[in-house]
């Protein structure tokens, strides 16, 4: 940067040393270069106290003003390019925001069906465990109601063998009688 801004300063210098013998007009030049021809007395903005300025002088103050112009075209360019990089930091910085903001509403998107399916799978095991524990219980009901109607088919058969062995004893003890009695 430095390069460049000296580059410029000598190149205003070298421009403003070279144009300062040129006159430009609309006839032919009539000016001699190498003529030694006497300044003007003084010009209307000069007052009697300050001295007229010599052509030296003259011609040193236009260099400077040059070279203040283009110091501050340099200056007013740093600060354009400050500005300029100060805007492209605030950009990226609102682009890695955007971005980071992107990507929390894509883990809390994530999240939040992650959870869903949670909780779908919570009610879809409690669905199964409730039609396994009603299967469970039905086949519990159905096996006890089995084991009673077992019970009563065992005690009606044990009673009718009791009947029967009531009736053979009753049978035994009147065919005893009629022998006894005979």
């Amino acid at each position: 940067m430095s390069k460049s801004c000296a580059s410029g300063i000598l190149a205003a210098l070298a421009y403003a040393g070279f144009s300062a013998d040129h006159a430009y007009a609309d006839g032919p030049f009539n000016f001699s270069p190498f003529s030694s021809s006497a300044p003007a007395a003084s010009t209307p903005q000069q007052t009697a106290s300050e001295p007229a300025k010599p052509p030296a002088q003259a011609s040193a103050a236009e260099p400077t003003r040059v070279f203040e112009v283009i110091k501050k075209q340099e200056e007013t360019r740093q600060q354009e390019l400050t500005a300029k990089a100060a805007e492209f930091k605030a950009m990226q910085a609102q682009a890695e925001a955007e971005k980071q903001r992107v990507v929390y509403d894509e883990q809390k998107k994530l999240a939040q069906q992650q959870a869903q399916i949670k909780s779908q799978m919570a009610r879809y095991e409690d669905e199964l465990a409730r039609k396994r524990m009603q299967a469970e219980n039905e086949h519990q009901r159905a096996r006890n109601q089995e084991l009673v109607k077992m019970q009563e088919e065992s005690a009606m058969r044990q009673e009718a063998a009791r009947r029967a062995t009531e009736e053979q004893i009753q049978a035994q003890r009147r065919q005893t009688e009629r022998e006894r009695l005979r």
